[in-house]
């Protein structure tokens, strides 16, 4: 190409000469021809632009022809060179079958062209009086440009990754090609030199921004992929039920499936699903309960999505479709409890603390775990050691704490006192006196607290089976109040 420069320039002069032979030309002092006007020059850390304009009137007009036309040569050099590197950085930047600069490389090579220029120099020029024509020679260091091209990269990186991220932000994209852009953003993103953009919020900023949508769309695809499979399970076990004639075999099954409605429910609740998956469940399981004759436990179900959904048009259709369900008052007290419980995930944490030493209580977590998931609730045992169950019991008994998923507290706090008893083959009999509390912790607060005083029997056994007793005392003290609350509600 540089081969083809000077060729062109050559004929250029040649054309030219005869023109202005007879012109006088002295507006540069005169010189001896430079050698970068016959040949191709090299000046090591630069890149060098040659520029020559023919006669001009005004010789200042020429000159300032003469330096356009030199950084117009500058420019294509660099663009070459840019261009050059940039194709190799593309296929280095090429990461599963991700291609971050395919469709911006000559734009990056434009603009890394255009900022290098602004560092130019003029470093010579020399005026051919014979001919006329002016020549200058315009150098501009490699490093400036060097540095110029890699913070345009990691700009047109990040307007890259910006853009992604609102494509995956676009709603009426297929959501499979928006968690595409949205996990090659956040590619990008991490992969972006920031130091070269101390005018953007940084690399942490847009990883945090770019992975938080990211998680979003992964929850929906996973909320998608689950729910579609759970429906489809769920009708094969349909058409399992009609066709059975085993009575046991088919409550079996429509217990199965209600227990995966119901999952499906906890798992992505009302608050949290845009397509529906709440309100499906709840319609699926209003009709598996009228196909039992249970127009109450119908009923239920479109209440909670009338009371619960975000989605104007799930709740329209639950009112339409409960306006001949009718509850007996008999029939509401029982139903309490699934109104509350069903498909909600309930944390459960059971602790004794006896003579100051704290420790987790199995007894009543069993008993209350049976209750709650007859009910509907999807029961989660707590992974708290003692000591924080003791802790969250605290806060609770003074209305001091909230959860996002409902939490149930059980408590005892007190002493162990022992008796002798020749007649017992252990010599000593066992008693617990103390306090009992149980706390239903939303993201409210305390929903419902109970906390009494109490004494146990004596127990002839041991002091774990003196606990095992006292937790049947509580547990039932427990699901009354709770019925209480629940029916009053």
């Amino acid at each position: 190409m540089k081969k083809l420069i000077w060729a062109l320039l050559a004929v250029g002069v040649f054309i030219s000469a005869p023109a202005v032979a007879k012109r006088k030309c002295d507006f540069l002092p005169p010189a001896a021809k430079p050698s970068w006007v016959d040949s191709a020059v090299n000046i090591e850390g630069f890149y060098v632009g040659v520029g020559l304009q023919e006669y001009e009137k005004k010789s200042a007009k020429q000159l300032e022809k003469a330096q356009q036309n030199a950084l117009a040569n500058l420019a294509t050099t660099i663009k070459v060179d840019v261009k050059s590197e940039l194709s190799i950085r593309q296929q280095e930047m090429k990461t599963g079958g991700k291609t971050y600069l395919e469709e911006n490389v000559e734009s990056l090579v434009n603009t890394t062209a255009n900022a290098s220029l602004e560092n130019v120099t003029f470093r010579d020029n020399w005026l051919d009086r014979d001919s006329c024509v002016v020549w200058v020679l315009a150098v501009v260091p490699r490093e400036f440009v060097q540095t110029q091209r890699e913070k345009k990269l990691q700009q047109g990186l990040l307007a890259k990754a910006i853009a992604l991220d609102e494509k995956a932000a676009d709603e009426s994209v297929v959501l499979a090609d928006r968690v595409i852009a949205s996990d090659t953003a956040v590619d990008m993103a991490s992969q972006i030199n920031f130091s070269l953009l101390p005018e953007s919020e940084g690399q942490e900023y847009y990883v945090r921004l770019f992975q938080r949508r990211l998680d979003s769309l992964n929850k929906r695809q996973h909320l998608l992929r689950d729910s579609t499979a759970v429906f489809a399970e769920v009708d094969a076990l349909a058409n399992k039920i009609a066709s059975e004639p085993n009575r046991n075999r088919k409550n079996k099954m429509k217990k199965q499936a209600l227990e995966k409605l119901i999952r499906l429910k906890a798992d992505y609740p009302f608050e949290e699903s845009e397509y529906a998956v709440a309100e499906k469940s709840a319609f699926r399981i209003a009709e598996m309960e009228k196909s039992e004759n249970n127009g109450c436990g119908a009923l239920l179900q479109y209440q909670m999505v009338m009371d619960n959904s975000y989605l104007e048009g799930w709740r329209t259709r639950a009112d339409e479709a409960s306006y001949d369900l009718h509850c007996s008052p008999a029939q509401l007290k029982k139903l309490s409890w699934r109104k509350q419980f069903e498909g909600q995930k309930v944390e459960l944490a059971c602790v004794q603390k006896i003579n100051g030493s704290a420790a987790l209580w199995e007894k009543p977590c069993q008993e209350i775990t049976a209750i709650l998931k007859q009910h509907g609730a999807v029961v989660i045992r707590s992974q708290k050691s003692a000591s924080e169950v003791t802790a969250l019991l605290a806060q609770a008994s003074n209305d001091d704490i909230e959860t996002e998923q409902m939490l149930l507290l059980v408590a005892a706090d007190g002493q162990m006192k022992t008796r002798s008893n020749s007649k017992n083959p252990a010599g000593k009999d066992f008693q617990f006196e103390g306090k009992m509390s149980n706390y239903l912790v939303n993201d409210i607060g305390v929903e419902l607290g109970d906390s009494f005083a109490g004494v146990g029997g004596w127990n002839p056994i041991s002091a774990d089976m003196a606990m095992d007793v006292l937790s049947l005392n509580v547990v039932k003290r427990w699901e009354k109040k709770t019925q209480e609350y629940l029916y009053q509600e």
